[in-house]
């Protein structure tokens, strides 16, 4: 099994809650990562950010998330993990934009979310959620 190959398949071992494990995994191994096939190094990267989520590395995320959305536009990466890498990805940066409370930004995503997939799980919730932040924070009262 060649290098590239063999990065791949050990990534693929980690439990799916291994974010820790797949961050460190990932920026270890970036060099190799960016030889994989389009779909591979592409699931890895949509898979990283996830991680970077999950683990509130907000910052880091913003960015790198995107160029990993331009790429999966430009790849026509259409399915990941059963959901549109496009409006997931999406999805992640309104949340981590909320997170850090930049509630116009994570607004405007997540309202060209709804125009995309109406149907989209949450989006419209967390758009009314993003509102009432807004307007709290517009009265003065803490969140």
């Amino acid at each position: 099994m060649d290098n590239y190959k063999e990065t791949y398949e050990l990534y693929q071992r980690f439990e799916k809650n291994a974010y820790y494990d797949k961050i460190h995994f990932f920026e270890s191994n970036s060099r190799i990562i960016q030889y994989l096939d389009d779909h591979e190094s592409l699931g890895m990267s949509v898979d990283y950010i996830i991680c970077l989520f999950e683990v509130g590395r907000y910052y880091k995320l913003l960015s790198r998330i995107d160029e990993i959305i331009e790429v999966v536009v430009d790849c026509n990466f259409y399915i990941y993990d059963g959901e549109d890498p496009f409006v997931k990805l999406l999805f992640i940066k309104a949340a981590a934009l909320f997170n850090l409370r930049k509630y116009a930004e994570a607004r405007k995503l997540v309202k060209s979310i709804v125009n995309i997939n109406p149907q989209y799980p949450y989006a419209k919730i967390f758009y009314r959620k993003i509102l009432w932040n807004q307007a709290l924070e517009f009265l003065g009262i803490k969140i």
